[in-house]
């Protein structure tokens, strides 16, 4: 070691390892104004393309919010009706196809009479 330097110059230049730092600091630092320019262009764009900011509001929902029913009990009481009117009547519900609706009790003793019709294993 050299007498009053405090390191080994012929190992280390000092000089180019502190040219390598200012040229990386000064690229550094222009590759970060870059970026900034380019997000704030790019922040520029969408601004114009989209328009300004303006707070939506949320949409209005389709459905009310739970325990919230709009029916009233004549409204349940005549859906009640309609059904039950449905479920005990004969009706025809494609004279051409013959398929009639029938009662729902009758419907059941027939099932519970007859059985279910089972596919068999070739498809029939």
């Amino acid at each position: 070691m050299a007498e009053g330097k405090g390191h080994e110059p012929r190992d280390v230049d000092a000089r180019a390892v502190g040219r390598v730092a200012v040229w990386f600091t000064i690229c550094l630092g222009l590759i970060g104004v870059a970026l900034l320019a380019i997000f704030w262009r790019d922040v520029e764009r969408q601004t114009i393309r989209k328009g300004p900011i303006v707070p939506v509001e949320a949409p209005e929902s389709r459905f009310p919010a739970p325990g919230a029913r709009a029916e009233s009990p004549q409204d349940l009481a005549r859906l009640r009706q309609s059904e039950d009117q449905l479920l005990n009547r004969y009706e025809w519900v494609d004279r051409k196809a013959g398929i009639v609706r029938i009662p729902i009790e009758r419907a059941m003793a027939l099932v519970a009479s007859r059985g279910l019709s089972v596919r068999q294993a070739d498809g029939r």
